[in-house]
């Protein structure tokens, strides 16, 4: 699976640099921010993966058939995205870019609306231990949106923003193959108990939450900056250079996925120095980091953008130089979070981002500087400030009751 992913992230960068060379400068500017939208909403849709997925692993570790309660999920969590992007439509600056055409709005909102179907799928191959069409369709999704891009780029095809964004949602037809696998995995006449939107919607509704907060400062940043500033104009090389720094992130998702259980298992053995070694070395291996990661990002930074993008984004070496050191501490961050996720502390998660993204906004608001250098300092300081709050977040996970095993001094489990 760690290969479908990266593969999947890969074809979603390439995409990303031939939109670059097709579309003007403006409207490529313009389709970062939609595809901020698209993918920012897209990852609150992946509670409906979650749930789909546990509900399918329970039902096939009993011997059953996937229950009825994952179309519920999906109904509750297709009509969530869609008021999402409704309500998105409605800010300034924002909506501007969602409705400046209406090929370009329905597009949006059809991009939205077949994450439900996709994530559906999606948890309930992989629930039901169909590993390979769950590889099959996360990287079919991206295999899709890349050949529109390229038929769109070298037929020369006029540049088109709702193109671009139908080149997204094209996307989220890779589900379409095993509709049939997935309608007779499910149970639709089961004897279980009858499902229950009140359920779907508490479930969905709070993953949901945590995850449109933690991308905020990810993939839909440039949503964000746009919203707080109101307008993309003149940040097409900020969302660039934005788009491009994400790769450490990318690099970390495979180290994510194993850290969750290998630190849910040091802490019910009991094992907390472990954890805490672990804490104090990457605190002291940080620093360093982030020193050559301002380095290679100020030298090389600007080269790898105009090869990214191409020659029409240039941006100011500092400037790649502080996301991408911004990007390095928030993967430090998100590091310390899978271990307050083991530690079942998820309001911490919750409070971190809030406090992380309330970060940012208030720089971007601030009003001092331009709005490409209110973009790099808000970045920077909205990862700082998470990057603060998950080590609180850590170390009292270590130090709190953790089902039947105490970690540190015992307190009560509503402090």
């Amino acid at each position: 699976m760690a290969v479908s992913f990266l593969s999947a992230s890969a074809l979603g960068f390439i995409l990303l640099a031939v939109v670059a060379r097709w579309l003007e400068t403006d409207q490529n500017a313009s389709f970062l921010v939609l595809w901020a939208v698209i993918f920012g909403i897209g990852a609150m849709m992946s509670a409906i993966d979650v749930e789909c997925s546990r509900l399918s692993s329970r039902a096939d570790v009993s011997g059953e058939k996937v229950p009825a309660q994952v179309a519920f999920v999906g109904c509750v969590g297709g009509a969530g995205g869609l008021v999402a992007c409704l309500v998105l439509a409605a800010l300034p600056g924002l909506g501007a870019e969602l409705t400046s055409s209406p090929g370009t709005f329905v597009l949006t909102l059809s991009a939205v609306a077949l994450f439900a179907p996709l994530c559906l799928t999606r948890g309930v191959l992989i629930g039901t231990r169909r590993v390979r069409a769950y590889a099959v369709v996360v990287v079919g999704e991206a295999l899709l949106r890349i050949t529109l891009a390229l038929v769109l780029w070298l037929t020369s095809m006029p540049p088109s923003v709702p193109a671009a964004v139908a080149a997204v949602a094209v996307g989220g037809l890779a589900w379409l193959p095993f509709c049939g696998t997935v309608l007779r995995a499910v149970s639709w006449r089961g004897r279980g108990p009858a499902p229950s939107w009140g359920e779907a919607g508490r479930n969905v509704g709070s993953l949901g939450a945590a995850n449109g907060l933690s991308t905020l400062l990810m993939a839909g940043y440039p949503a964000l900056v746009t919203t707080v500033v109101g307008s993309a104009q003149g940040l097409q090389t900020l969302f660039a250079a934005v788009v491009l720094t994400r790769l450490p992130l990318v690099a970390l998702s495979p180290v994510q996925a194993v850290a969750v259980p290998l630190a849910t298992r040091a802490i019910h053995s009991g094992n907390r120095s472990t954890l805490r070694r672990w804490w104090r070395r990457c605190a002291e291996i940080l620093v360093p980091v982030l020193a050559i990661a301002a380095a290679l990002g100020w030298w090389l930074g600007p080269l790898a953008v105009r090869v990214f993008q191409g020659q029409a984004y240039d941006p100011h070496p500092a400037m790649v130089a502080g996301l991408l050191a911004g990007t390095c501490v928030l993967a430090a961050a998100l590091l310390q979070l899978a271990v307050v996720v083991a530690a079942d502390r998820h309001l911490w998660v919750t409070i971190t981002w809030i406090g992380a993204t309330g970060a940012a906004v208030a720089c971007l608001a601030s009003g001092i500087g331009s709005a490409e250098a209110r973009g790099v300092a808000a970045f920077v300081v909205g990862a700082t400030t998470a990057y603060a709050i998950s080590s609180v977040a850590f170390l009292r996970a270590l130090r709190r009751r953790t089902g039947s095993t105490v970690v540190g001094v015992a307190r009560p489990s509503g402090q």
